[in-house]
Parts: C-alpha cells; sequence; structure tokens
C-alpha cells in the first residue's frame, strides 16, 4: 500500500476543493461532479483500492466543502430552480402522463426513453455545428458549439482519443459523456450554456483532430495536391467565421434581439427623465412583439441602469401581491412591477405605465398619452411609456 506522505495531503485537499468549487460556480455544475465522480470512482474501483487512504482523506474533504451547499439546498431554496427545470416537468412529458397510460410503471418507463432521446439530441450534428445558440429563428441556419469547419477535426480528434495511448483516457471519456447528463434532465430542448463545463474538453479533442489532420496531410500528400488541400482548408474555415461574424453582427439582432430582453435599458434611460414627474410608475412584466409570450425581470434593469442606491434597496419597504396571487405585483419606492391591465391602471392619478403595445389600446386611441416608444434593432415597437394625464 502506497506510504502517506504530506505531497500526497496536499494535492488531495486541492482536489477536492477545487471540484468541489465548481459545484458552486452554476445549477449544471452541481449535477454534473456528482455523475462524474460517481463513474470516475466506478471505473476505477481497482486503481483507488491501492491509495485508499489518499482517497478517504480526498472524499472527506470533499463532503466538508459541500456541506454549505446542501443546507443551502434543502433548507434555504436553492434547489427550487432545479425543481422548476426538471424533465418531469416538460411539456411533452406530462401531456402523455396526464392522457396517456395510468399506470405510473410505465410513466416512468416513458421517462427513461424521454431522457435518452434528450441525451441523443444533443449528439446530433445539427446541434453541435448549427442550432446549438440558437441566435436565429428556427428554421434557419444559426451558429453551434462548433463551426463547420472544426468538425473534420472532431473527426480525427475522436480516432486519436481512442486509438492513442493518452494519460487518464478514461477520466477524459467520463467527462465528455457525464457531461451532458445535466442539461439532458431540464425541461427544455437544449441549451448549450450548460455545456460549458465540458467545453475544454471538446476544444481539445479538435484541437487533437486538426493536429492529426496536419501530419498526415504532411506525411501523405505533397507538392500541389497539399497546397490545393490546405487552401480548401483555409477558405472554408475563413467562410465559416465571417458567416459567424455576420449572423452575430446583423441576423442575431434582428431577429433574437427580444428575446435577450433588448429595450429594457432604453426604456430605464426613459423613465428617469419622466419619473419626477409622477407619483408612481407602474412595469408590465410580460414583454413581446406579436403576444405576452415573455416573462422578465425588469426590476434588476432598473435597479442597475439607473444607479438605484443598495443600501437604500436593501432597506426599503417592498409590497408583494398588490392585486392578489392571480396577478403577482411588486413594488417598492414608487416602482411597481406586474401586469398592466388598462382599464384599471389607466384610472390612476399621474401614473407613467411601461409595457409592450399590445398592453394599451391602440396607438391612435392613445393621443398624447403615449409619451414615447421604444424599438427593438429590427424596428419594430417593444415598448410604450404611456402617462394615464
Amino acid at each position: 500500500m502506497k506510504m502517506l506522505d504530506s505531497k500526497s495531503v496536499k494535492f488531495a485537499f486541492l482536489s477536492s476543493f477545487f471540484l468541489i468549487l465548481t459545484m458552486y460556480t452554476g445549477f449544471a455544475q452541481r449535477l454534473f461532479v456528482p455523475v462524474f465522480f460517481f463513474f470516475l470512482v466506478l471505473f476505477n474501483l481497482r486503481k483507488l483500492f491501492k491509495v485508499k487512504k489518499i482517497f478517504l482523506i480526498f472524499s472527506f474533504l470533499s463532503f466538508l466543502f459541500v456541506l454549505p451547499l446542501i443546507y443551502v439546498s434543502l433548507f434555504q431554496g436553492a434547489s427550487t430552480r432545479f425543481k422548476m427545470v426538471f424533465i418531469a416537468n416538460d411539456i411533452n412529458y406530462v401531456r402523455y402522463v396526464i392522457f396517456g397510460y395510468a399506470s405510473r410503471f410505465i410513466d416512468y418507463c416513458y421517462l427513461f426513453f424521454f431522457w435518452i432521446k434528450r441525451y441523443l439530441n444533443y449528439l446530433q450534428p445539427r446541434f453541435l455545428f448549427s442550432d446549438a445558440l440558437q441566435m436565429v429563428l428556427p428554421g434557419n441556419i444559426g451558429l453551434g458549439i462548433l463551426y463547420p469547419f472544426e468538425g473534420l477535426f472532431l473527426v480525427f480528434g475522436i480516432f486519436e482519443l481512442i486509438k492513442r495511448r493518452i494519460l487518464h483516457k478514461d477520466m477524459l471519456l467520463i467527462w465528455l459523456f457525464t457531461g451532458i447528463v445535466p442539461d439532458s434532465i431540464t425541461n427544455n430542448e437544449q441549451h448549450a450554456g450548460r455545456l460549458l463545463h465540458i467545453a475544454p474538453l471538446i476544444f481539445t479533442i479538435t484541437t487533437l483532430g486538426a493536429v492529426s489532420l496536419w501530419r498526415l496531410l504532411n506525411k501523405k500528400v505533397k507538392g500541389i495536391k497539399s497546397f490545393f488541400i490546405l487552401s480548401v482548408l483555409v477558405a472554408f474555415s475563413v467562410l465559416n467565421i465571417l458567416f459567424a461574424w455576420l449572423l452575430f453582427r446583423v441576423h442575431f439582432p434582428y431577429q433574437k434581439s427580444e428575446a435577450f430582453d433588448e429595450g429594457w435599458r432604453e426604456v430605464v434611460y426613459s423613465v428617469m427623465k419622466y419619473q419626477d414627474n409622477y407619483e408612481k410608475i407602474i412595469f408590465d412584466i410580460r414583454r413581446g412583439v406579436d403576444g405576452p409570450y415573455m416573462v422578465s425581470n425588469p426590476h434588476m434593469y432598473l435597479l442597475f441602469y439607473s444607479k438605484y442606491d443598495p443600501s437604500k434597496y436593501q432597506t426599503i419597504k417592498k409590497v408583494f401581491n398588490v392585486y392578489g396571487d392571480s396577478e403577482p405585483y411588486f413594488a417598492f419606492d414608487k416602482y411597481s412591477f406586474g401586469y398592466i391591465n388598462w382599464y384599471r391602471d389607466s384610472k390612476y392619478k399621474n401614473t407613467l405605465l411601461v409595457g409592450s403595445p399590445w398592453s394599451f389600446p391602440k396607438e391612435e386611441d392613445l393621443g398624447n398619452k403615449l409619451i414615447e416608444k421604444i424599438y427593438l434593432s429590427n424596428g419594430k415597437p417593444a415598448f410604450y411609456l404611456v402617462s394615464t394625464e
């Protein structure tokens, strides 16, 4: 049995500290680390048995570091987000449970295969090279986790990872396949942001493939053929990068700006110009050019862009559910946030209403009450500022 020394204890401490620290950085990591750790131990039991003392120290330290996270998850509501996005809440699965079989066992079986389908969706080429970032409307070609030209590097990299004797290859493979688990058990189709913890591994594999392809070309192809192949690869790469730049600078602001809460900064700046003239300002938390299909948190943008005093906000009285549970109003100072009801709110005196165009009557009916309009990058009106006077 390997002797226990101070150097081993130091590395056990650092390894457990940084591994558990990862769990404090995001919800996906809180799921990924335990799954990754479980399978890593499962496939290395024989090796770990030879260093069981240091492994026990590592496990004990990890448990100590994760205790605060366990506490806030169980008693401080930190697990609320997970409950909201868990795959069992997915509308497609819920619809099946409601209208499908009555047997709970069959429902659980369906949930398992429903999860398998979600997991495999992350391995689809379309997600990897086109749809992952969701920067364009459905049906249009967008950006994936990798550029299309990196697909060739990815293939070569996978072959290299399989055939070459790479140190800790088993850990890399476990990292790759368990990294998809957190996002695959959520109630949305695919979310590239929750895969950031495997991004370094993806980049490592593609880099390994690029080096392998370069060596192969130098070995097998000479002269004009080598120059032609490299020229094609460089041209294709440049076109991919140019397309990504155009997508980011032109198409993304036009097609998806609203989905990323564009307009709230301009709204806050406008409200700051007029707020001294009003006793009350009401923000509609629903938004959407074509209808109320999105709900946001305008109070966060108000606090940030108005540079509202944090100490004042922490101590000022806040009011919840002004109009009951059916309309979740939240209010502080002269600001209220909830659902605008024109027939009710228009009766308030000296009040400024901020909402999407469909929150109000037609523009011609508002007349002088419409004091300003906020537009999206695509030219569509996103918000109206309407006075009740």
